[in-house]
């Protein structure tokens, strides 16, 4: 919704988890990509974990900060990463986060991404799975950077606008009736707002036209901190569909 004059709308797209270190939560935030951490707490006597929803970090970066996240996380699952590892820092508003690839405490190259805030530090691990492969009659033992491949293609679908729609819709509602100055009603999917104002190129994931004009009315603006849902105390299996 728009609080004090500032549009203020956002999408849930996937909830991420390190086992036993923190919760990892993306959304579309305005035309932003936005990130939360919450740091693990315990696990109760059926293995559903529960998080610090009550001191949880949060930011927002534009779309070249999620790109160069987008490109560092590519190189490693394509293996094109230096032997020595990658640590790239984007700053951003109040906050920064770090991407770094390095040796885990068995040796291997492990993935993380930390956000520091407020004195404070969240990291995120990747998680990865093995695979047994035959190779020159041999089994051999490979890793799958399942949860770095997670992260890639939820980025991909920020950057490209796949799934945006909805998201579209409502930010688009919400400009409009800031133009209007009329009050909040709420989020509907398939208005009638699309051919209103700077806005009507929204429909069928025109995400860069609808960015160009965002950053038209409020490109002067810092990417913002603001996360409006609280994370589940559970892993949530949802699919990478934004839900209707």
């Amino acid at each position: 919704m728009a609080e004090d004059g500032k549009l203020s709308v956002s999408t849930t797209i996937r909830n991420l988890y390190s086992d036993e270190m923190s919760y990892l939560g993306m959304q579309f935030y305005n035309l932003y990509l936005s990130f939360k951490f919450a740091r693990f707490l315990s696990k109760d006597s059926t293995g559903r974990s529960s998080y610090d929803n009550q001191n949880t970090l949060t930011t927002s970066v534009d779309y070249s900060g999620a790109y160069a996240l987008y490109k560092a996380a590519s190189d490693i699952v394509e293996g094109k990463e230096s032997s020595q590892g990658t640590h790239l820092v984007i700053p951003c508003n109040e906050a920064s986060l770090v991407f770094e690839r390095r040796p885990g405490q068995n040796g291997q190259m492990d993935t993380f991404i930390s956000i520091s805030k407020n004195n404070m530090t969240i990291p995120f691990k990747f998680t990865t799975h093995q695979i047994q492969q035959k190779e020159n009659g041999q089994m051999i033992t490979k890793t799958i950077e399942s949860g770095l491949g997670a992260f890639i293609k939820t980025i991909e679908g920020y950057l490209t606008g796949i799934n945006a729609d909805r998201h579209l819709d409502k930010l688009t509602e919400e400009y409009v009736k800031l133009q209007e100055g009329k009050p909040q009603q709420g989020f509907q999917s398939g208005s009638g707002y699309q051919n209103k104002g700077n806005w009507n190129n929204n429909k069928k994931g025109n995400w860069n036209n609808n960015r160009k004009n965002y950053n038209n009315n409020y490109g002067n603006q810092a990417p913002p901190q603001t996360w409006e849902s609280t994370p589940p105390n559970q892993q949530n299996m949802s699919d990478y569909n934004i839900p209707q």
